[in-house]
This record gives C-alpha cells, sequence and structure tokens, in this order.
C-alpha cells in the first residue's frame, strides 16, 4: 500500500524517488494518531470492506494537518482475497478547525448563558431584599395612626413606585428565564373556570374602576377540567387584560374561550375598544423592550414578548388583529389534552389571596413564631407586620440558630429564608421535618427565588409554603391565620417528640370514612390534599395525634407505599372495632 505523489506537494515535500509506504507514515503522523492509521490499513486488507478514518500529519513546517482518507477494495483473486485497493486522502483541517471553533462557541455560549443565569438569580435577591424593606415599611407606617394624611399619600406613592420596580424585575427575570431555556410546563389537571374566576377578580375592579365594561363569554362547549400549566395560562391572560384595560379609554374589554374539537385546542381572546396599534407598530409588538405606546412612561415592553413566549412554551401561539383608534384583538390556542379519568383539579398553596377582613380574629391567641432572616431589617419589618398578632415572637439569622430556638422551645411557625449562612433555610427545613420530626411545626419558605426547582426541593425536605419578597403585610396575615388559626392549633408546647415508635396497640384510630378519604388521596398522589386531610384529623381528632404524626412522616418523605399500608391497616382494625 504506498501513497500517491499528489499528497507529499499538499504538504510541501519533495516527491519521495520511490513508491511510499503507509507504513511509512509514522515518521510524518501525529503521535498520537499511527495507531488509527495502522488500525484502518488492518480494516482494509483483512475485511475487503470499505473504510473511513481521520488523521493528523506534519506538514514540511512542522504543523499538524487533518487528514479525511476513504479506502475500499477494489480488487478480489479468485479466492476473494483482496488484491488491489484504493483510496483518496483530503486535506480537512479547515474543516475541523471551524468545527472546533464552533464547539468552543458553544461552550463559550454556554457558559455565558450559565453565568447570565447565575447573575440575575443574584441580582434578584438582591435587589428584592432592599425592596422588601421599602415595602415593608411603608406598608407599616401606611397603617400608623398617627402618620399625617398628607404623610399617607407620601407612603402610597413610595408603595405603589416599590410595586412597579418589583414588577420590571419580574419582567426581565421571565424573559431571560425563558431565553435560557430553563422554563418548564407542567400539565395537570386544573378547573377552566375557576382560572377564569380568578383572572376576573384580579382584572375586573381594575376595568371597573375606569368605567369599563368587563365582559367574560365561555363557550358551553369549553371542558370544566382541563390539562393546563395554570400558573403560565394565568400570566398570560392577566397580562393581556391588564394590558387591554390600560390603553382602553372607554367601552369595554371582553375575555372569550372557545373550543375546537376537531383541533384538539382551546382558544382565548382578549379584545378592547381602545386606542389600537397603529399598522407600522404592529410587527413590533412582540419584540422585546418595544413598547404599544411609548407616551404611557410605564413597563418595560416585555409583557406582550413574554406571553408570546409562554403561550409558544405551552404548545400554541400568540396573534394580533388591530384597527388603530378602533381596539384590537389578542388571541392565542393552546393544545386541548385528554385529562386522565382519576385526576382532579389540582390544590396548591394560595398564598397571595387577598385575606377575610377578620383575618386576625381567625388567629389564635399569642402563637409562638420564629422569624428567621441574615437581614436584620427584613426581620424588622417582619415584625413590626406581627406585632398585633402575637408578642411571642423570637428572631434568629441563620438556621442553627432556629434549630436551636426550637430544641428549647417549639413554635406553631417558622418564617423562614431561603440563603442565610452557616444554614440555609432549605437545610433547617430537613433538618427540622426530618430529623428532629418536629411535624407540628408550620414552616414557610420567605424568599425572593423564582427558581422552580428550588421551591420543588424546599417542598421535598419539608417545607410548607411559601412567600414571595417583598412579602405583603396582607399576604403575612392571610398565612399566620392558616397556620395558626384558633382552630387550626394543637398545643404543642407539651408534647415531647419519642425516641421510640410507640406500640401500634396504643395508637388511637380515626374512623373508617377518614381513612378512606385519606387512601383515596394517597392513591391519586395528592400530596397537599393528604397534608389537609391529616391536618385536619390532627384539629378534630386530638386524641389520633400518634397516628397522625406517623402518617405526616411517611407523607413528608413521599413514602406512599408505607402510608397506603398504614391506611390500610387502620382501615381494617378499625372496621373489626365498628368505628
Amino acid at each position: 500500500v504506498t501513497v500517491g505523489e499528489s499528497f507529499f506537494r499538499m504538504l510541501g515535500y519533495d516527491v519521495p524517488a520511490k513508491p511510499y509506504p503507509v507504513g511509512a507514515f509514522q515518521n510524518i503522523a501525529n503521535d498520537d494518531d499511527i495507531q488509527i492509521i495502522a488500525s484502518a490499513v488492518d480494516s482494509w486488507l483483512g475485511l475487503a470492506t470499505g473504510n473511513s478514518v481521520e488523521f493528523r500529519v506534519k506538514d514540511r513546517s512542522g504543523n499538524d494537518h487533518w487528514i479525511y482518507s476513504r479506502g475500499d477494495v477494489v480488487e478480489n483473486d479468485a479466492n476473494d482475497k483482496p488484491i488491489r485497493a484504493m483510496g483518496i486522502m483530503t486535506d480537512v483541517t479547515d474543516r475541523k478547525r471551524i468545527e472546533q471553533e464552533l464547539v468552543n462557541a458553544r461552550i463559550a455560549a454556554e457558559d455565558a448563558l450559565h453565568a447570565k443565569s447565575q447573575f440575575l438569580s443574584s441580582v434578584s435577591h438582591e435587589l428584592r431584599t432592599p425592596l422588601n424593606g421599602v415595602l415593608g415599611y411603608a406598608q407599616l407606617l401606611q397603617r400608623d395612626a398617627g402618620v399625617p394624611s398628607g404623610s399617607q399619600e407620601y407612603l402610597r406613592a413610595i408603595e405603589s413606585c416599590g410595586k412597579h420596580l418589583l414588577t420590571l424585575i419580574n419582567d426581565v427575570l421571565d424573559l431571560a428565564k425563558i431565553e435560557s431555556g430553563n422554563i418548564d410546563i407542567v400539565h395537570r389537571a386544573n378547573d377552566l373556570s375557576e382560572i377564569v374566576s380568578s383572572v376576573s377578580d384580579i382584572v375586573g375592579h381594575r376595568a371597573k374602576s375606569k368605567g369599563l365594561d368587563f365582559v367574560v363569554n365561555v363557550a358551553a362547549d369549553v371542558p370544566h377540567i382541563v390539562q393546563a400549566d395554570e400558573v403560565k395560562l394565568r400570566q398570560v391572560l392577566v397580562n393581556l387584560l391588564d394590558n387591554a384595560v390600560k390603553f382602553t379609554a372607554k367601552g369595554r374589554v371582553e375575555l372569550k374561550l372557545d373550543v375546537d374539537l376537531d383541533r384538539h385546542i382551546l382558544l382565548f381572546s382578549v379584545r378592547d375598544s381602545g386606542m389600537g396599534i397603529p399598522d407600522e407598530k404592529l410587527r413590533d409588538v412582540f419584540e422585546p423592550f418595544r413598547q404599544v405606546n411609548p407616551q404611557d412612561g410605564k413597563g418595560t415592553g416585555l409583557g406582550l414578548a413574554i406571553c408570546r413566549r409562554l403561550v409558544e412554551a405551552m404548545g400554541g401561539n400568540l396573534n394580533l388583529s388591530s384597527e388603530f383608534g378602533k381596539g384590537s384583538c389578542f388571541y392565542f390556542d393552546i393544545p386541548l389534552l385528554d385529562v386522565p379519568k382519576a385526576s382532579e383539579p389540582g390544590e396548591k398553596i394560595e398564598l397571595t389571596a387577598e385575606p377575610e377582613p377578620d383575618v386576625l380574629a381567625k388567629v389564635a391567641d399569642n402563637p409562638a413564631i420564629i422569624v428567621a432572616d441574615d437581614v436584620a431589617v427584613n426581620r424588622h419589618v417582619l415584625l413590626g407586620m406581627l406585632e398585633d398578632v402575637s408578642d411571642d415572637i423570637r428572631e434568629a439569622a441563620n438556621g442553627l440558630e432556629v434549630i436551636a430556638l426550637l430544641k428549647e422551645r417549639t413554635a406553631q411557625l417558622v418564617l423562614m429564608d431561603l440563603r442565610m449562612p452557616e444554614m440555609d433555610g432549605m437545610e433547617a427545613t430537613r433538618v427540622i421535618k426530618q430529623e428532629l420530626k418536629m411535624t407540628g411545626v408550620s414552616i414557610i419558605m420567605a424568599s425572593a427565588t423564582t427558581d422552580e426547582d428550588m421551591m420543588a426541593e424546599a417542598v421535598e425536605v419539608g417545607c410548607d409554603g411559601f412567600l414571595p419578597k417583598p412579602i405583603g403585610i396582607d399576604d403575612l396575615l392571610k398565612v399566620v391565620a392558616s397556620t395558626c388559626g384558633s382552630e387550626a392549633l394543637v398545643n404543642t408546647a407539651d408534647v415531647i417528640v419519642p425516641d421510640v415508635e410507640a406500640p401500634r396497640s396504643s395508637v388511637v384510630l380515626p374512623p373508617d370514612c377518614d381513612l378512606q378519604e385519606l387512601l383515596m388521596a394517597v392513591d391519586l398522589g395528592d400530596v397537599t390534599g393528604t397534608r389537609e386531610l391529616l391536618g385536619q384529623l390532627r384539629r378534630s381528632r386530638p386524641e389520633c395525634l400518634g397516628f397522625v404524626e406517623e402518617a405526616e412522616e411517611f407523607l413528608s418523605e413521599f413514602d406512599f407505599e408505607n402510608l397506603a399500608r398504614l391506611l390500610r391497616q387502620a382501615s381494617g382494625e378499625a372496621s373489626l372495632n365498628g368505628a
């Protein structure tokens, strides 16, 4: 097997006077590739099949060149033994260089994207932390009867500006998350009417305050239960409706829902009788940082860009029709997915709902609360918000201090910051719920994070809910009422978690009807529903506390198999006892 003359000319060598055997490649080949060349030649001669290989050789100046070689047997003897092969060798150095540049560029882009995500996550926390103080103190001062009425207006302006700044931060973070591909669409069974109703409640009063008619039209054949990402769908609808109200001075705003059963899609449209959009601006409506009406002076021009990307992530398309001076219609579709027969609308902890007027009346007398945050200003704001709720409030600057306070004396509620030195909120929650088995302590994570994976991890270690920073006083009181309500409290001050499991025979069992309801929730994998049912048992049947705590321990570890076994065993015993 010899090498042709053009190969040497290509590399700047003099053409040898005698045929140049492939074995002599070791004189010019890259040391790391000699075995590759030898194996390729052996393959041609031994298997009588074609082969291709890439290797490096040095030119006359000592520079590496990438060679692509393709060879094949072209003649066999009477015994089918290969006697002649032919092949070509092509200099592909430029191609390999471009490939490597592309690889390097991709690595650099991924590194930059990761760095941007880390930066935005950090910036989110750093911006929300002082904003938490600004909004918190503004809300506290507005509740102070001694503040003059003129100053109250200034305080409302401060709060309004702070909330606007928070919206801008959220918009930038949402867009960055979407562009980086870090957006997860979670389809689950939801009650569509509840989604529409909650969106209507949010936007309806804004429309009425401007004297607009707000109309919701839902076609009769629209399914009641749908598979959808409720959070993303709600975000899109609220944004589109907010824009419609914002740019409509008189007339009406309409939300319409329809279904196309042939194409298996849900159809949404938001129509207004507002100013409309000029033809020359229609192309830029969905582009980031492009405002429909710059004279408005508010916003970043990100809302519609985020909406389109969210709709596309959900499998649909968002479009627009508009006539300047007469109004606009934004319409989109999302797939109509089959709902599993066993599915019911998912119940979620809602921490942002408006509290009832008598929310403080529902809080038990002087509940024990721990406020954990490494920033003293944040702790001070929360203490001020809770001063009408309890005077049994202790402070902690990190997770270790929280654990020490709970060992000294238990609490009904821990408001736990996520990021803290020495021990963060995640690890502290895990220790409290899984190692110390303090299942009676409600832990609400108060954090500026928007990382859904981190939130999911917090739930896994035992977190009972979340409060996004900056924390609103109404949201905080709603959480206190739900976790420290007079009906929800069990006097845990004297409860000692046993080191060993109590004998099964000494545990008082709930009635079989309650056990069957629990079993149904466990079979459905409904973590929230199971937790709420156990909470109801804890409140209504304190004599069953031992059983409830055993069940809660399995639930906190997501051990559904043993939890179901416990419930079935208890159901059998309850039936035998005639419960």
